[in-house]
């Protein structure tokens, strides 16, 4: 019997001009229940395309995710 494959927490996107620093961000999940919206939200995530990757945009994007994740955990008061 083979290991099983596991999903890593964290995700790190790396600058593909190598100018800037790694990016890891854990994974987020939508919870199960308890949204009003959750099928909207659900429909409203991407499915993968396996033959298009635009790696600096997905960069760009872990970059504004990884700012809103400090100010939120922070409070929304702080000045970045």
């Amino acid at each position: 019997m083979g290991k099983k494959a596991t999903v890593s927490d964290e995700v790190t996107f790396t600058d593909p001009s190598d100018a800037g620093q790694p990016i890891v961000l854990e994974r987020f999940a939508l919870p199960a229940r308890g949204l009003a919206d959750l099928s909207h939200r659900r429909g409203k995530i991407p499915s993968p395309d396996p033959h298009y990757v635009d790696v600096g945009m997905l960069y760009r994007f872990a970059a504004v995710e990884a700012v809103r994740r400090v100010r939120e955990a922070l409070g929304d008061d702080v000045d970045l």
